[in-house]
């Protein structure tokens, strides 16, 4: 309703806003391969152009207890290395063998070779590429470290958010499609604690749009893993119907 608070993560800042009014557009979502109208929320606020580009918004249920004084905002740059590829190449392998006997590993319609893998999942048959890495503020933790990692088992690929604590992976994998998505590369990575006390939400985006639509990717973070809450691109399958 009309009022209600939200904090607005951006590319460049945070920052707090209040619904001024809604209204019914098309050109957001898509029905059928065709854009369909849907309910937006237009925001007031001071530091509109501070926040940068809108990656994600948090419904806020009391403004009068939200200081977003108290969040830290910080940019993450990537840090892979062939130092990094040495000390976490063979941990990280270990736990894809670990996961694909889990059936973890999800392989592609008629890979008879990913399916005999899984039958019997051994380290020599991953391909590993680490795309993303970099060091993070976690309360509880040493040495932590976000990783974006591509595995490659026969024809079948899958990406992953992970986290690093004291050189050795911790937590699952919190699965980042790769298919018709952006590579690696074309995102940007940014983290938001909230509370200023390390339990950062770990949010990526395009800058520059790929064909098929700006991205929107968001982690929450513990000592635990990541774990994916926000996945959001145009449906490509979409682009026809505009």
């Amino acid at each position: 309703m009309a009022g209600a608070s939200f904090v607005v993560v951006g590319s460049q800042a945070a920052g707090l806003f209040k619904i001024a009014r809604s209204a019914r557009i098309g050109g957001v979502l898509c029905e059928s391969g065709r854009p369909a109208k849907t309910k937006v929320y237009f925001l007031r606020g001071p530091g509109r152009k501070g926040v940068g580009a809108p990656l994600v918004g948090i419904r806020v249920s009391s403004s009068d207890r939200f200081d977003p004084r108290a969040a830290r905002f910080y940019r993450l740059d990537n840090r892979v290395s062939e130092n990094l590829y040495r000390e976490l190449g063979d941990a990280l392998k270990q736990t894809v063998v670990a996961e694909a006997g889990k059936g973890e590993f999800r392989m592609l319609e008629g890979d008879g070779a990913g399916r005999a893998f899984l039958r019997s999942p051994a380290a020599d048959g991953i391909l590993l590429k680490l795309d993303f890495a970099a060091p993070i503020p976690i309360q509880g933790a040493s040495k932590a470290m976000i990783l974006v990692d591509g595995v490659q088992v026969s024809k079948s690929f899958r990406r992953c958010m992970r986290l690093s604590i004291g050189g050795r992976p911790a937590g699952n994998c919190a699965e980042m499609p790769h298919g018709l998505m952006a590579e690696t590369n074309l995102l940007r990575f940014i983290a938001y604690d909230p509370n200023g006390d390390n339990h950062p939400f770990i949010l990526a985006y395009t800058p520059e749009a790929p064909l098929w639509g700006h991205e929107r990717w968001g982690f929450r973070l513990t000592r635990k893993g990541p774990s994916r809450f926000l996945m959001d691109a145009l449906d490509p399958k979409c682009r026809e119907g505009f």
